[in-house]
């Protein structure tokens, strides 16, 4: 039977693809992907996640063609311009990746991802009252959004706002324990206000964790740490 003559087999060969994902081998997932859409070529969700799938494996060109598909059928369709401005942002093309996060929120007010995105887009431009105010938002709408408040403390760091940065990696560190990230920065943070050995320990911390996750930011850790000692 064709997969497109039965969607039950059509949604487990997309789970499927997702367990492929969820386990690193995102080349099978996108091979399934593609077998899908052969199937339907419409299917906008099957697109955006096949874009995400070639985005992971570094396939950018490919991640944006399924995103620009994605709208093609749906102009409306928050994800596929959240996803497209992640790829702008990469790629710095930054006069454009304003214009999709920011399509994506007119779209959906509550699509919490654009408003942390485009928050990080103003950090990068210095931006950091506009960053803060789009965070706080992000915040609002779910309060144990945990990036969110990372990235609130990158913007008040920025500013030199130490409190109010501190505080805002602790509440990350309350919602996950294991966010490697915000140690991290918290560490960098205290190490810049002379609180070398409470910065040190947040580093060690987040190098072990980014280790465990096998992140490839553990190699930075592990120099800075080098570097400290």
């Amino acid at each position: 039977m064709e997969l497109s003559n039965d969607p039950g087999n059509f949604n487990a060969k997309a789970l499927l693809a997702k367990v492929y994902e969820l386990f690193g081998d995102f080349k099978k997932a996108i091979e399934i992907y593609s077998e899908l859409l052969l199937c339907d070529p419409n299917s906008e969700d099957i697109l955006i996640d096949r874009g995400v799938a070639y985005w992971k494996l570094g396939k950018v060109q490919e991640s944006f063609d399924d995103f620009n598909e994605a709208i093609g059928i749906n102009p409306d369709c928050v994800k596929a311009y959240n996803n497209r401005g992640n790829i702008y942002f990469e790629t710095k093309e930054y006069s454009f990746v304003e214009s999709d996060f920011s399509k994506a929120i007119e779209l959906d007010p509550n699509f919490i991802y654009s408003y942390v995105n485009r928050g990080n887009l103003y950090y990068e431009k210095k931006d950091y009252g506009s960053a803060e105010n789009d965070f706080k938002i992000a915040i609002k709408i779910n309060e144990d959004c945990e990036r969110a408040y990372v990235h609130l403390g990158d913007t008040c760091f920025s500013q030199k706002e130490y409190i109010e940065a501190k505080n805002n990696y602790d509440k990350a560190i309350s919602i996950n324990p294991d966010f490697a990230g915000a140690y991290y920065n918290k560490g960098l943070m205290l190490i810049e206000i002379e609180h070398k050995q409470d910065g040190v320990r947040n580093i060690e911390k987040s190098e072990q964790l980014f280790t465990k996750n096998k992140d490839p930011f553990s190699k930075v850790a592990r120099q800075l740490l080098a570097n400290l000692r």
